[in-house]
C-alpha cells in the first residue's frame, strides 16, 4: 500500500464513519417520531417505522462495511498510519486477546489422531513455544504479528510449510514489554 493508497483508505474510513452516526442518528429520530406517530398521527406510525428501519439497516451496514475495511487494512503495514487501523491491530495484540488465541492453540493441540490436521500435527513444538509467548504479560506482541496470528488460526486452508512459516513469523515479533512507571 503506498500513501496514496493509506490516504484513500482514510477518506472511504471517514465516509463510513460518518454515514453510520448520520444514518443510525436519522433512525433514531424516525423512530420517536413513529413512536410519537401513534399518539399524534396513526397514519403516519407505520412509514416512519418502515423509514426507521431501512435507515438503520444502511448505518448498520456502514457500520460493518467500515469494520471489514479496517480488518483487512490491517494486514498491511502501511495502514498503521490511521489511528483505527492502529487501534484495531492493538486490541488483537493486546494480553487479553493473545490469552484467548492461546486458549484456541491449546484446544487445537488437544486434538490427536485422526482429528488433528496436518499443520498442527507437525507443528506442535512450535504451538507450544508460541503459548507460553502470548500467556506471557512480560511480552509484547509486535501488532502486525497479532493479526497474522488471528487471520492464521481463522484459515484452515493454509498449507503445513506457510504455517510453520507464519509462526516463525510471529514468533519473531514478540518483545520486553515496556516498563511504565
Amino acid at each position: 500500500m503506498v500513501a496514496r493508497d493509506v490516504e484513500l483508505l482514510g477518506r472511504r474510513l471517514h465516509e463510513l464513519n460518518e454515514r453510520t452516526v448520520e444514518e443510525l442518528g436519522l433512525a433514531g429520530v424516525a423512530f420517536g417520531l413513529a413512536l410519537a406517530a401513534t399518539q399524534l398521527r396513526e397514519d403516519l406510525a407505520v412509514p416512519l417505522l418502515a423509514g426507521a428501519l431501512v435507515l438503520t439497516a444502511l448505518g448498520l451496514t456502514a457500520f460493518v462495511r467500515h469494520r471489514l475495511l479496517v480488518e483487512d487494512a490491517a494486514g498491511d503495514r502501511e495502514a498503521y498510519e490511521l489511528d483505527e487501523v492502529r487501534r484495531y491491530a492493538r486490541r488483537l495484540a493486546g494480553l487479553e486477546r493473545r490469552r484467548m488465541e492461546a486458549a484456541q492453540i491449546h484446544r487445537l493441540l488437544a486434538l490427536s489422531g485422526e482429528f488433528a490436521s496436518p499443520r498442527i500435527a507437525t507443528s506442535r513444538p512450535q504451538l507450544r513455544r508460541l503459548v507460553r509467548a502470548l500467556e506471557r504479560e512480560d511480552l509484547e506482541l509486535d501488532p502486525a504479528c497479532a493479526v497474522t496470528l488471528a487471520r492464521l488460526l481463522e484459515d484452515p486452508a493454509v498449507p503445513a510449510d506457510e504455517f510453520r512459516s507464519r509462526l516463525t513469523q510471529i514468533e519473531a515479533g514478540f518483545r520486553s514489554a515496556r516498563v511504565t512507571r
